[in-house]
């Protein structure tokens, strides 16, 4: 209410001059143009801004549930997501729910309800803003995280980063998600609003803005937010690449769940068309442990690629070949073949390191220990380098068990500890492919180590392999034999034998394109 500066200076000197046992109590929808920092200093002077205010899910639901309106699990959850706990947004859901009920019918949804809590902070919070500044919002509030310099690149602007600090301060629309307000949001309540705003009036504008954002994204690394403001663009073309280009690595490092909802959100039919993308759909299903749904999305990329229609990376063919090697799906030695190919054609990098670490895992399983050993030792130098830390780890556990061939047992027991640290310091012991690598340390453990972290790292790989469905069967069985000696060190001599049952079934029958005296277990016993 108070505007001009006289009034204010007027309330300033109040402030400081409150006296001994008065209580001075501001409040306003923004903070007061007053010079507060020497009063907050002082004992007795509480700030209640908007965190304090927001109602928890459980406060929602009583107020929703006391208004005469119901609220499900799923609904709640709906509206603290797009209301941030707005006390006043809650109620006029709750109005919203409860007046549908009272009406009868088909009653509200929790949308339907959410949409007259935008409605209301859209018309009372956006009035009295500048129109430079209402427009500036709408433009921007659909980029979710905000900064000066991405709404700058944005909007091709300058001064981006004065306007969110003023927006922020003098009001309720723009909140820092930072103590040092380098970043910002638009209030959650009205940013889908304003965006979808945009994008009925101005569909032009609305996809470049969403396009230029997603280019600031990716040239700053942030690549889930790349790719979430080009599907917002609705630019299919830009997303497939961003996704074809970072999601393997992306999947090495943990992050698969980002990648398959990456995945998820791209047209099937697009994903389908693209060999690039069902090769990282093959990754993220051989990470999953469905070795029958990555070799599918291997064939269908393959398909993909023999299509005259088809524009794609020169590099993808060797890709392929590699992942196709990697999963074992024909006789081991034409997989052996399309790995030491894909080594010769592709670049340095994180595929080409797969091609030399598939390469060295099958030599050794068809009794080429040097070869391995070089291949090995070449692909996770490299893995190390692009920072893929669920392969280098798998990698650094084959050079173990190579190196434990020889008399070089010290070095083979480093090898598997390095493997093992990897994996625990990047949080990646949940992933069912590392059964290899705490399986290697297993053994390390039981043969040079503690006893009791061999048993755990025992039961960790059963769980592991029994998620782990046709998956490169040479890593199935390398693991497996690692088990067997690891139990053999620690005297469990029944787990052995019962391990060794598996290894014969899956080396005997049930893989009968090996030839006899070529199988993991023949070599290894």
């Amino acid at each position: 209410v108070l505007r001009a500066q006289p009034s204010v200076d007027l309330l300033d000197a109040l402030v400081r001059n409150v006296p001994a046992g008065s209580t001075l109590v501001l409040i306003g929808r923004a903070a007061p143009p007053l010079s507060l920092a020497r009063a907050r200093v002082r004992p007795g002077v509480v700030d209640v801004t908007t965190a304090e205010l927001a109602l928890d899910a459980i406060r929602a639901r009583e107020v929703v549930e006391a208004m005469g309106a119901e609220l499900d699990d799923r609904m709640l959850d709906d509206v603290m997501r797009d209301t941030d706990g707005w006390p006043l947004g809650i109620r006029l859901v709750g109005s919203a729910l409860a007046e549908g009920e009272v009406i009868g019918g088909e009653g509200p949804t929790a949308d339907d309800a959410i949409t007259t809590a935008r409605s209301y902070a859209e018309v009372e919070w956006l009035r009295g803003l500048a129109p430079a500044d209402a427009d500036f919002l709408r433009k921007v509030s659909g980029l979710g995280w905000m900064s000066g310099a991405l709404c700058d690149h944005v909007l091709e602007a300058s001064d981006s980063g004065a306007r969110l600090e003023r927006l922020q301060s003098s009001g309720l629309l723009v909140a820092p998600l930072d103590r040092h307000g380098d970043s910002f949001r638009v209030h959650q309540v009205v940013r889908d609003s304003l965006d979808a705003a945009l994008q009925r009036s101005d569909r032009q504008a609305h996809r470049r803005v969403h396009q230029r954002a997603s280019d600031w994204f990716e040239s700053v690394g942030e690549i889930d937010r790349a790719v979430d403001q080009a599907l917002r663009a609705d630019d299919v073309t830009r997303a497939g690449r961003l996704v074809v280009e970072h999601g393997a690595l992306h999947h090495t490092r943990g992050r698969t769940q980002t990648v398959r909802r990456w995945l998820d959100e791209l047209p099937k039919p697009h994903v389908l068309a693209d060999p690039g993308l069902c090769l990282v759909a093959a990754v993220v299903s051989l990470g999953a442990g469905d070795g029958e749904a990555a070799a599918a999305w291997t064939r269908f990329g393959e398909h993909a690629l023999a299509s005259d229609r088809t524009e794609c990376d020169s590099d993808i063919g060797a890709r392929m070949r590699a992942m196709r090697s990697m999963l074992w799906i024909d006789p081991i030695e034409e997989s052996l073949a399309m790995a030491t190919q894909a080594c010769d054609e592709l670049p340095p990098g994180l595929w080409r390191a797969v091609a030399c670490t598939t390469r060295g895992a099958l030599s050794f399983a068809l009794g080429d220990e040097p070869v391995a050993a070089a291949a090995l030792a070449e692909g996770t130098a490299e893995l190390h380098v692009v920072d893929a830390p669920t392969v280098e780890a798998i990698g650094l556990a084959h050079l173990a068990i190579v190196v434990g061939r020889t008399d070089e047992q010290e070095r083979a027991v480093g090898l598997a500890r390095s493997a093992r640290r990897i994996l625990s310091e990047h949080e990646l012991e949940h992933m069912p492919t590392t059964a290899l690598v705490t399986a290697v340390s297993a053994l390390a453990e039981a043969a040079d180590g503690d006893p009791g972290i061999a048993r755990s790292e025992i039961l960790l790989t059963r769980t592991h392999l029994a998620f782990l469905h046709s998956v490169a069967d040479w890593h199935h069985m390398q693991a497996r034999i690692a088990l067997v000696r690891a139990s053999m060190q620690l005297g469990d001599l029944v787990g052995a034998r019962t391990l060794l049952r598996e290894l014969e079934c899956g080396a005997g029958a049930c893989r009968p394109r090996r030839p006899p005296g070529r199988t993991l277990v023949a070599h290894h016993r």
